[in-house]
């Protein structure tokens, strides 16, 4: 089967979402698309409630697709103090044109994304306490279809390396060469004292929801779970809100002080998580890479790629170690 990244979103019209909802959900009511990567999303507005329809990629696996559902189950069900998309009665299967396609129906989160929003220190630290909260509730989920080969996952290091051909700039090319290089050197040979989990990994300023006091009310789109390292979860964040700033390391080191204050990380930990950031935003700048060269018409894959760039070329010229250990002497 191919990867979901090599193959465009499902192009469902409204009528026939509407169609599905009635039929597998037995709802009615005036629907929306929405933006997706690489499925399709439709909000729902009936007379009592909204909802997401979504319509997975037909590459996308059953077992991930349970995964998903499995993990906000679990997360809803353990007196998690945020909201998520509860998901609505249970997955199925639908053909178009010969194609299996997977959809599933998700209660809507209401709130504004984080990057509507102007944050202040404190909310950045409120941040950080959701999602340590998070990692401490899926610390205890376990699901084999987590155990996954993602493009995603920071473990990958191989794919990361075949694809920086991708990048147009040869300068951009070393830049990413040399992160990955340090990484190598600096994190590779702690891999053994870093804890794992499964994690959320797409704490994105899309994904978070912020309520009208610009706190945090919950996050969405669960696609990219994967097990992995924990302190990668607050490494995913802080490549994200360190993005459009002048002093990147104030948001993310008040992010970091959040985070911890509801996940305390080891030494070994703490010292990965900046050159955890640098890969993640490699990843990120990668795979837009490739997949513009195949996707040209999804200017969605290129939202945020000059401010990854202005970030990755800041902190590459950094001594990360030197930037955690003044972090953490401030801390204290």
């Amino acid at each position: 089967m191919l990867s979901v990244f090599l193959q465009t979103p499902p192009a469902f019209s409204k009528h026939a979402a509407l169609k599905i909802l009635k039929k597998k959900y037995n709802l009615t009511g005036t629907i929306k698309i929405l933006y997706s990567d690489r499925d399709q999303n439709f909000l729902l507005i009936t007379d009592s409630a909204k909802y997401i329809l979504k319509i997975f990629n037909q590459c996308e696996k059953m077992e991930t697709v349970d995964l998903q559902i499995s993990a906000m189950n679990f997360i809803a069900d353990s007196s998690f103090p945020f909201e998520i998309p509860r998901p609505i009665g249970s997955a199925h299967k639908i053909i178009k044109h010969e194609i299996d396609y997977i959809v599933c129906l998700f209660g809507y989160v209401e709130g504004n994304f984080l990057y509507e929003s102007e944050l202040l220190s404190n909310d950045y630290i409120s941040m950080g306490n959701f999602m340590g909260n998070l990692s401490k509730v899926l610390e205890k989920f376990n699901h084999p279809g987590a155990s996954r080969n993602f493009e995603w996952d920071i473990q990958n290091l191989e794919i990361l390396r075949e694809r920086v051909q991708y990048i147009e700039q040869r300068n951009n090319r070393d830049i990413v060469n040399r992160v990955i290089d340090r990484y190598v050197k600096t994190v590779i040979p702690k891999i053994n004292f870093l804890r794992k989990s499964v994690i959320h990994n797409d704490g994105n300023d899309r994904n978070i929801i912020i309520n009208k006091n610009n706190r945090v009310k919950g996050i969405i789109d669960f696609g990219d779970m994967v097990h992995s390292f924990t302190v990668l979860e607050a490494a995913v964040c802080m490549s994200y809100i360190g993005q459009n700033t002048k002093k990147p390391f104030d948001p993310m080191f008040d992010f970091l002080t959040g985070f911890r204050s509801k996940y305390p990380l080891h030494h070994d930990e703490l010292c990965s998580i900046l050159p955890m950031v640098c890969i993640r935003l490699c990843i990120s700048l990668t795979m837009s890479a490739w997949r513009k060269k195949l996707f040209p018409e999804n200017h969605y894959l290129i939202v945020s790629e000059h401010s990854s760039w202005v970030l990755l070329k800041y902190l590459q010229t950094m001594n990360l170690e030197s930037c955690i250990d003044s972090y953490l002497k401030n801390e204290n």
